[in-house]
């Protein structure tokens, strides 16, 4: 089966199993699963042989069935062509630049075979000159005009690249340093080739994205577009809606609006009339307070006669007085001094006091310090001893228990012991009587048991429980909390 033919510029586009060729097929090369960080394939060789590091925790190549398979590798296919192109749209958009000034770009990056092969190739399929006045445009851009109008012409069978162009853009692609600098370059392209190449690598993009969705996001994706699409539809309706409430308002608005402007003029109107009426007020006004100033002014002036007179009397009147309060004055200087001496004596006497007392107060203050460091000692040589009495009390209640707990044990047991012992005896005691009333019973006549009897001793016979016995003689639990003070002197101790 042929390789497809999807590179822009007519390159083979070689098929995964021709680069990853393995025992696994395309073990290699799986989808990209996950938020797995890829790297920029854009400056990377066409054909190299770094591999792209691919997370495949979540995905098995070969759970999938034939036909998801082969819809894989077409994937794999697509991607790698989009990306090749990308690669050979910018090495071929950059090409005139590169060209320029002899190849002075290229010799960084090649050697002298690789930039005249590169040349004879350029010169070999370089398009005829069209007729067309440039002008002042500077060689770059016309070096690409020319090669996008080379790009726009049909191309038949015939106009496909042959493998020599073919090997030349492989060589350019191969160079890292030549890649980094091409992103530099994109700068002097013309608007058109930027737009494609950005259109391209957003198609790139858009394929890695839909490549790697998994089948249940496409489900969730397709419910999310569903319910977004029944909203849309419930709020056209309601626009809908609301843009005939709106023109209903707008109508019910457009006659209020008129009659607010017929108001308006009716009030200008008003206006207008209130002016004239208001000027007409005014000038009538204005000749009243004319007249109203006149008789003002004479009957100041009269009455300024009348105050200068009345100045004079006042300017003697004040003089009389300055001069009595210049004495009164001096006397007053004289009793404040004698006051301002006496009152630095006090405050002279009142410095001494204050400074023996702070005095005092210092020693005072010293020795309360003192007493409080010695009293915050004590305490804390209180906490420690505090702590060391809690501690030996501590042992003291614990060896206490001890000791409790081991007279309990003691008494415990010489009880038991005791209990045991009489129990036992009563058992020996019965087996005799039992023994001699066999040996007995030869001459004597059967006698008929009672029912209790005959009960007791078929327990006897097969082994009471004694604890229960010794239960039902004491009325209770024999192992009860007992006090340690009561009981141990007047109890039988029996030696085990």
């Amino acid at each position: 089966m042929a390789s497809p033919s999807l590179n822009t510029f007519g390159l083979k586009v070689r098929r995964p199993s021709d680069t990853l060729k393995d025992a696994k097929g395309f073990s290699k090369y799986r989808a990209i699963q996950g938020n797995v960080k890829v790297p920029d394939l854009r400056y990377t060789p066409r054909w190299s042989t770094i591999d792209i590091v691919i997370d495949t925790s979540n995905f098995s190549y070969e759970s999938l069935k034939p036909r998801d398979r082969l819809l894989n590798d077409y994937k794999l296919v697509a991607r790698k062509a989009l990306i090749s192109s990308i690669t050979d749209l910018e090495i071929m958009a950059n090409l005139p630049i590169l060209l320029q000034n002899n190849c002075k770009r290229l010799k960084r990056f090649f050697n002298r075979e690789e930039i005249q092969f590169i040349k004879k190739v350029a010169e070999k399929y370089q398009m005829p000159p069209q007729e067309f006045t440039w002008g002042k445009v500077p060689r770059e851009t016309i070096a690409n005009l020319k090669h996008i109008q080379a790009l726009k012409e049909p191309k038949g069978e015939s106009t496909i690249i042959s493998p020599v162009m073919s090997k030349m853009v492989e060589i350019m692609t191969d160079n890292y340093c030549l890649s980094v600098q091409r992103n530099q370059a994109n700068n002097f392209l013309l608007k058109e080739v930027n737009v494609l190449l950005g259109l391209m690598r957003d198609l790139k993009d858009i394929m890695e994205y839909n490549f790697n969705m998994s089948a249940t996001e496409e489900r969730k994706n397709r419910i999310i577009y569903n319910s977004a699409v029944k909203q849309f539809s419930s709020l056209k309706e309601e626009f809908q809606n609301l843009s005939t409430t709106i023109e209903e308002k707008r109508g019910i608005f457009l006659i209020a609006i008129t009659n607010e402007k017929k108001k308006i003029q009716d009030l200008l109107q008003e206006k207008e009339n209130l002016g004239k009426k208001t000027k007409e007020d005014i000038a009538q006004y204005v000749t009243n307070s004319e007249v109203a100033m006149m008789d003002d002014s004479i009957e100041s002036h009269e009455n300024q006669s009348a105050l200068t007179k009345s100045a004079a009397f006042a300017t003697n009147e004040y003089e009389t007085l300055r001069k009595n309060n210049l004495k009164r004055e001096e006397g007053l200087k004289k009793k404040c001094s004698k006051v301002e001496t006496v009152l630095a004596n006090w405050l002279n006497l009142y410095d001494t006091d204050v400074g023996k007392k702070r005095l005092e107060y210092e020693e005072l203050k010293d020795k309360l310090d003192g007493l409080i460091e010695d009293y915050n000692n004590w305490n804390a040589a209180l906490d420690e001893q505090q702590e060391l009495y809690d501690e030996c009390f501590g042992e003291f209640e614990e060896e206490e228990r001890e000791r409790f707990e081991e007279l309990a044990y003691q008494f415990l047991r010489n009880r038991s012991a005791a209990t045991i012992q009489r129990y036992y005896r009563e058992y020996r005691k019965k087996r005799k009587e039992k023994s001699k009333g066999r040996k007995s019973k030869k001459d004597k006549k059967p006698v008929k048991k009672s029912a209790s009897e005959v009960k007791v001793a078929v327990a006897v016979d097969r082994g009471a429980d004694l604890s229960s016995k010794v239960e039902k003689q004491f009325g209770g639990d024999v192992f009860k909390e007992l006090d340690p003070n009561v009981g141990f002197e007047k109890t039988d101790k029996v030696q085990l």
